[in-house]
């Protein structure tokens, strides 16, 4: 029997984490939640469920991942990630059990598609879902890149693919759900700028393959217009029509508002820093209020 460990990074999420615990013991009892000092009952659902609980203060998801891998049993064969507000779906749940005694031979790393079920309506169409995910992987084979957004695990070895879904299910507020994403907007900003200027900090590991970092291909189109021309790929083009009204409202928030800011957001700091020269890191606090470490 293969050694599975879980870990949940948490802050303020008793409206999921008790599903997510209860969902993740089907698979293993080996669970660890790695809470952000939460101020509603996270840390006491998390006792009332019987897990490991260790707390540090946010910093980001990259930080926070890879300090909680280095807490986790040295005794541990393969380690799960997973937000609190995500499920495993049954047949994953079942594929996982049946294909990791197989694949633990030959891989290090699993792929799992992951999807969203928005506001109660499972997204299907838009070309982008479901998107896969590195989230299964061998203890001691995996480091997380220091990213602000879309952290990325590096993984020594193959990696191999499952077809069953993870699901992000959300049961917060539409509000919240705005107020997440104009968070996100933000960072991503700092990572398109970081394509400019190559001025982020970035971890080094040497026991682990360093990934070269590409332009995104959607960012070598024009500012502003590449928002309205990637809305009517993924909503015409791709079929988000399909997912119906809240289809919609996810296709054009997501897909094309949130992009529209992130534009807005990098645009306005650029500008700035070219017309004063001033120091780019301090120009992003004092406009975006997220500090940032340079490699200069």
């Amino acid at each position: 029997m293969i050694k599975l460990s879980a870990f949940i990074l948490t802050f303020n999420e008793e409206i999921h984490l008790s599903r997510c615990i209860q969902n993740l013991k089907k698979l293993t009892n080996n669970i660890y939640v790695i809470d952000s000092f939460s101020t509603d009952k996270t840390a006491e659902i998390a006792k009332e469920e019987s897990v490991k609980i260790l707390y540090r203060k946010f910093d980001n998801h990259a930080e926070q991942i890879n300090w909680a891998l280095s807490k986790i049993d040295s005794t541990t064969e393969w380690v799960l990630r997973i937000d609190a507000d995500e499920i495993l779906s049954e047949e994953l749940i079942n594929e996982i059990k049946q294909n990791l005694p197989i694949l633990n031979e030959k891989y290090s790393g699993i792929y799992i598609p992951r999807r969203i079920n928005f506001q109660g309506h499972l997204i299907k169409y838009g070309g982008v879902f479901p998107s896969e995910i590195i989230r299964l992987f061998k203890y001691g084979f995996a480091f997380c890149e220091n990213r602000l957004m879309d952290e990325k695990f590096v993984i020594k070895g193959k990696c191999a693919s499952l077809k069953n879904e993870l699901i992000d299910y959300n049961l917060k507020s539409f509000s919240w759900w705005l107020r997440k994403h104009n968070s996100y907007s933000s960072k991503e900003a700092i990572e398109v700028l970081d394509l400019d200027f190559n001025f982020l900090k970035k971890n080094q590991n040497k026991k682990f393959k360093k990934t070269n970092r590409k332009k995104d291909f959607y960012y070598k189109f024009p500012i502003f217009i590449r928002a309205i021309f990637y809305f009517i790929y993924r909503y015409f083009f791709r079929f988000g029509f399909l997912d119906g009204f809240r289809g919609f409202i996810f296709h054009f928030f997501q897909g094309f508002l949130y992009r529209l800011i992130v534009d807005l957001k990098y645009y306005k700091v650029y500008k700035i820093y070219k017309r004063s020269n001033k120091n780019l890191s301090k120009i992003i606090y004092q406009n975006l209020g997220i500090e940032v470490e340079n490699n200069t």
